[in-house]
């Protein structure tokens, strides 16, 4: 009796040590991952800064690959972040300050997402998953695109677009091309391209809405349309191109050149009569 006594003390010894054993907490490098529900955000703790991540889909595993993502602080300040979602339809920003955050989905031939409240909280890290639906219309070429409405508050300057463009490791990229087109006219085009440090500024701007682009080789362009009637600064993040990313029309579009000054009149009167032009060009 006395041995089978010990032999079950020793058992239930070795179970509780396994048990402890088991229930130590994760060490420093590890952390928790869950996937949030559709259209939810979830916020989980890890020990790393403060990011917002998601993933945009049409369907179950039909990632959007290529859709532009901006994110508009809810606080009134005037900046945006902007991103695009990779060959798995995931987007990232990383070392966001803690707050609410309205986030804008942009893709031709997709109809535009807007998800509002979206908070960041440190130390955590927001996880979205986002379903965009078709749309049989070009809603990203509209004048006034949803993130017009975003970008009515009071920001300091001039109307200008100035900020940084990055890869997805941070480091800054150069020869970035920025191109904004005012929609509806009024103004040249306005051109730019990123220096050394991944900077860029368009000055004296025309108030109103601009179609912003920013596009450099083998990476995904970005594109949205911004109400710029103040002085607004961008923070970029490019994703590279995926080998068989099929682009937008858009994409394919020639530039749109500054108009070319009038030239000079001809000294006296130069110009044919009309019997010349009809006999020369039949068609006038």
């Amino acid at each position: 009796m006395r041995i089978r006594a010990a032999a079950i003390g020793l058992t239930i010894a070795s179970l509780a040590l396994r048990g402890a054993v088991a229930l130590d907490p994760p060490g420093p490098e590890t952390s928790t991952h869950r996937t949030a529900p559709d259209g939810e955000a979830a916020s989980l703790e890890v020990r790393e800064p403060v990011t917002l991540r998601g993933t945009a889909s049409t369907g179950r595993r039909q990632w959007v690959v290529g859709a532009t993502v901006v994110l508009v602080p809810q606080s009134g300040e005037c900046w945006l972040r902007t991103t695009a979602t990779d060959e798995r339809g995931v987007f990232e920003f990383r070392a966001l300050p803690g707050g609410p955050y309205t986030l804008v989905f942009l893709k031709a031939g997709l109809r535009p997402l807007v998800k509002e409240h979206v908070v960041v909280r440190p130390p955590f890290r927001t996880i979205l998953e986002s379903r965009l639906e078709p749309e049989t219309g070009w809603a990203v070429m509209l004048p006034e695109g949803p993130l017009a409405g975003l970008m009515d508050r009071a920001c300091e300057g001039p109307p200008a677009l100035r900020g940084t463009v990055r890869d997805r490791d941070g480091a800054p990229l150069a020869e970035v091309l920025v191109r904004a087109t005012r929609r509806g006219g009024g103004a040249d085009p306005r051109r730019a391209f990123t220096d050394e440090t991944g900077s860029f500024a368009l000055e004296d701007l025309e108030p109103g809405a601009w179609g912003v682009e920013l596009a450099a080789p083998g990476f995904v362009v970005l594109r949205a349309t911004l109400r710029l009637n103040q002085g607004w600064r961008l923070e970029a993040t490019l994703v590279p191109q995926p080998s068989d990313y099929d682009p937008d029309l858009l994409d394919l579009l020639p530039d749109e050149d500054p108009l070319p000054p009038p030239s000079p009149e001809p000294a006296g009167d130069a110009s044919p009569s009309a019997p010349e032009r009809t006999a020369k060009n039949p068609w006038r």
